[in-house]
C-alpha cells in the first residue's frame, strides 16, 4: 500500500489505519486536481464506507459519514423535547410584549384549539387574527379564529 502511494505522490502520507472520529482510514482512494488533495476510503463506526479528503480529516472537519450529527441532534431534542426550557419565558422567542408574530401564532395554535371560523363557521384555512384595539402578547381574548376569506377582509377593514 505505501509503495502504491508513493508511486502517485511523493507528499502523501499513508494514513491507513488511522482514526479520526468514529472514521477508520482503509486506504487510498484518489488524487485530485493541481491542488493535489488526497481523498480516503473510509469505514465509519456506524458500517458506512465513506471518501473523505485527507486534510479535512487530519483537522477534524469530517469526522463521521454523517451519522454523528444525526446522533447529537436526536440527543439534543430528546433532551429539550422534554423539558420545559422552551416553554413560556424559558423560550429564546419569549420577549413578553415585544413577542414576535410568528411566536404569538405557535403559542395559541399549541395551546389552543382552532375549530371554526367565528363569523361563518367554516372549518378549511382558519387563522389567528389580532382583534382591533388589542396588542400581539399571549392572551387568548385578543385574537380570534377566522378563515382565510374572512380574515383578509377583517385585516382591510382596520
Amino acid at each position: 500500500m505505501v509503495e502504491y502511494i508513493y508511486m502517485i505522490s511523493k507528499r502523501i502520507k499513508d494514513m491507513t489505519g488511522l482514526k479520526f472520529g468514529r472514521l477508520t482510514v482503509i486506504n487510498f482512494s484518489y488524487n485530485k486536481g493541481t491542488g493535489g488533495h488526497s481523498y480516503w476510503m473510509c469505514k465509519c463506526k456506524c458500517g458506512k464506507n465513506i471518501v473523505a479528503r485527507g486534510s479535512h480529516l487530519r483537522v477534524g472537519q469530517t469526522k463521521s459519514c454523517g451519522c454523528l450529527a444525526g446522533d447529537i441532534g436526536r440527543k439534543f431534542l430528546k433532551v429539550y423535547a422534554n423539558s420545559d426550557a422552551h416553554k413560556g419565558k424559558g423560550n429564546p422567542a419569549w420577549k413578553g410584549k415585544n413577542t414576535k408574530y410568528s411566536s404569538i401564532h405557535s403559542w395559541l395554535t399549541n395551546n389552543y384549539e382552532k375549530k371554526s371560523c367565528e363569523v361563518c363557521g367554516s372549518i378549511k384555512n382558519l387563522d389567528w387574527a389580532l382583534i382591533k384595539g388589542k396588542v400581539h402578547d399571549h392572551d387568548r381574548s385578543n385574537y380570534m379564529v377566522l378563515c382565510r376569506s374572512h380574515h383578509i377582509k377583517y385585516d382591510r377593514k382596520k
